[in-house]
């Protein structure tokens, strides 16, 4: 099963925190043993977690403001159109399973586009 885009920020939080507390640990071993190069390569370590905390901090926020901006209509993630298309569809079944075939289709449609099985400019006449 693969991991949701939400378990790997959780995840990466949670590490995160604790390689700082780790540093922050090392950090004041180091000050008050009075050792210089080991404080300030503590300190450094501190400043770099600090960083990739905000940079994580960035795509989380990015990922709940996009989440928020497509508020998801039906289970199978299709826009209002594509729902209208889907249900209107001669294909047997009930409405349900004519979106749910539907989407099937978008995302094998999908990857045979990225894997260059379909593309787009078949039949196209170049002179």
């Amino acid at each position: 099963m693969a991991f949701s885009h939400r378990d790997v920020i959780v995840a990466q939080s949670e590490n995160l925190e604790a390689d700082r507390i780790k540093a922050v640990a090392r950090y004041e071993h180091a000050r008050v043993s009075e050792d210089n190069h080991e404080t300030m390569a503590a300190a450094d370590w501190i400043v770099e977690i600090d960083a990739k905390r905000a940079a994580l901090d960035r795509i989380a926020n990015q990922f709940v403001a996009a989440q928020q901006a497509q508020p998801r209509q039906n289970a199978y993630g299709l826009s209002d159109t594509e729902v209208e298309i889907a249900r209107n569809s001669h294909s047997g079944g009930t409405a349900e399973q004519r979106l749910e075939q539907y989407a099937r289709n978008k995302q094998r449609l999908q990857h045979m586009r990225a894997t260059g099985e379909y593309r787009d400019d078949q039949g196209t006449v170049k002179r």
